[in-house]
């Protein structure tokens, strides 16, 4: 880390691929580039696709050049290979796929502090394999934040956690390191899943209510139309004894009667319409529901070196509104 003092802009890298199938991957990346930008971090793109890539990750971790704590934020595909080794990719199984051991290593023997944040489902894959000690090849802090355990997926939903948690933290934490920017994340994603799942149970009670309002419509349109069924076989017998069916004064009743009851069969099958539609939108709420509650992120954090000191943005970093933020000391935090 550089002395207190000194000007130095924390590093941001967004590591990434320019094509995928998640249709809102370059839309996040956007969003997490202007959020660090925006607290004074200096943000690079790398992409996935370059055939430097490796060689422009190291340069982004050289500290000989620029010292300072970095920041790398990975989102894409989580999984395997097919030989198992935990990976990146940015689609199907004959997509490009990057091995989480290859970044491991370019990441563990760099001679600086890396935060690493990793967006994708499965991320718990990559901590299991992050565990082996001789990635890390110096005392530099090298720390990561993943979206969720081994079979967790992240839907869409850590992007915008992350950079709420980041503007926050810059601004409330005194400490500055991962460890509580990740107690500011959890914070924020527990409220925005509450708040998610709130909504979503409001919108299934409002489609369970319509639903129910619906097929009791049609049950009591149902027996109307029994009702009428009844008159009308009243009417028809009254008819046949006294009068002739050719003469308009018997028919008349009959008549009013049929148009009475085209109308509710009109009307039941109109009710019974929407309390299908209904139906079908309590059904796909309840799916919803379900994947908020599963789906939702469930980060973990973990210091990968723990002989080195936790990784935090200290010294001269500029952070919130360009201001220079002189470190702090690790108690009192937020």
């Amino acid at each position: 880390m550089s002395p207190a003092g000194n000007h130095v802009k924390a590093l941001g890298l967004i590591l990434s691929f320019r094509e995928t199938d998640i249709d809102q991957l370059a839309r996040e990346n956007i969003q997490v580039r202007k959020c660090l930008e925006s607290l004074g971090f200096e943000v690079q793109v790398i992409e996935f696709e370059a055939s430097r890539y490796k060689q422009s990750l190291c340069a982004f971790l050289n500290a000989k050049k620029r010292p300072g704590p970095r920041l790398i934020y990975i989102n894409g595909h989580g999984g395997e290979t097919k030989t198992g080794q935990p990976s990146h990719r940015n689609g199907d199984w004959d997509s490009k796929v990057i091995p989480w051991p290859t970044l491991l290593d370019l990441i563990g023997s760099a001679e600086c502090d890396v935060l690493t944040i990793l967006d994708c489902c499965n991320a718990g894959l990559a901590i299991a394999s992050s565990l082996k000690r001789e990635h890390i090849k110096n005392l530099h802090a090298k720390e990561l934040i993943a979206a969720g355990a081994w079979g967790n997926t992240t839907a869409d939903r850590l992007a915008p956690a992350v950079c709420e948690a980041l503007q926050a933290w810059c601004k409330n934490s005194v400490s500055r390191q991962a460890a509580s920017l990740f107690r500011t994340l959890m914070t924020i994603i527990k409220r925005m899943r509450d708040e998610a799942v709130r909504e979503k149970l409001k919108s299934l009670k409002e489609a369970e209510d319509s639903h129910r309002r619906s097929a009791d419509t049609a049950s009591r349109l149902r027996k109307k139309a029994e009702d009428i069924e009844a008159k009308k076989e009243k009417e028809l017998e009254k008819a046949m004894k006294g009068l002739s069916l050719q003469d308009p004064s018997a028919t008349k009743p009959l008549l009013r009667l049929d148009k009475n009851l085209d109308s509710v069969w009109e009307d039941i099958a109109k009710q019974e319409s929407r309390a299908s539609e209904f139906k079908a939108k309590v059904k796909e709420s309840r799916k919803q529901l379900k994947e908020i509650k599963e789906s939702h992120p469930q980060p973990i954090h973990i210091q990968l070196n723990s002989l080195a000191d936790p990784w935090t943005l200290k010294g001269g970093f500029y952070g919130v509104g360009g201001r220079k933020n002189r470190g702090g000391s690790v108690g009192g935090d937020y």
